[in-house]
């Protein structure tokens, strides 16, 4: 009998502990989808500037290599400039359209963006 009595009161108590986290999330679930879209939109935003200026700074170079072999000075370095410099258009190119892609996933469908975050985070 002793034992049933124990039995009972500790799954009482399981069941008050469950009740009272059920009520943590079901109150917090809203804050922690806000925090995640922000969380994703800022991280979109910032990997797509930071592209933009990859990209910006590998054309600014490679005009200026361009219009120095053009006027003839010093050709030699200049065309090494001008090749290096399209790598940084590449990669300027490749993370923007990288960063591009949540954010479209955050804009267009946020649901899924934030289940998608939801299980990486379990992960």
């Amino acid at each position: 009998m002793e034992e049933m009595d124990l039995t009972k009161e500790a799954i009482q108590k399981c069941l008050e502990w469950m009740q009272g986290a059920e009520g943590f999330v079901i109150s917090q679930a809203p804050d922690l989808c806000k925090e995640i879209l922000a969380y994703g939109t800022m991280v979109g935003w910032i990997q797509l500037i930071c592209s933009l200026l990859l990209l910006i700074s590998g054309i600014f170079i490679f005009s200026i290599g361009l219009s120095n072999i053009k006027n003839n000075r010093n050709v030699e370095p200049w065309i090494a400039l001008s090749i290096v410099s399209v790598l940084p258009i590449f990669f300027g190119f490749l993370t923007a359209f990288l960063s591009i892609s949540p954010l479209v996933k955050v804009y267009t469908a946020p649901k899924l963006y934030v289940i998608e975050r939801l299980m990486q985070l379990l992960q």
